[in-house]
């Protein structure tokens, strides 16, 4: 995981996910990239989509768990012609 300060920031734009700290009422900006990695193949008109990440985080040692929604559905599509054995 990579993390940037701003908002929209690029991944080229981040550092290495560090631990940090706020205080009360404190906000942190958190900019996640994911490489999303497939197993199989989608053929011709075979398509998924990915509208939500699973985040794993830990608050004073205990470990919690959420779900990201993004603010738009990636649709993964298979290209014209492809075959899958």
């Amino acid at each position: 995981m990579r993390v940037g300060s701003e908002r929209r920031a690029s991944p080229d734009a981040s550092l290495p996910f560090r631990p940090f700290s706020l205080g009360g009422g404190g906000r942190q900006y958190v900019n996640i990239w994911v490489t999303l990695q497939m197993r199989g193949c989608l053929g011709e008109q075979i398509s998924t989509t990915v509208s939500s990440l699973p985040l794993t985080y830990r608050v004073f040692g205990v470990t919690r768990h959420t779900t990201i929604y993004l603010p738009e559905t990636i649709q993964v599509e298979g290209g014209p012609g492809e075959k899958c054995a």
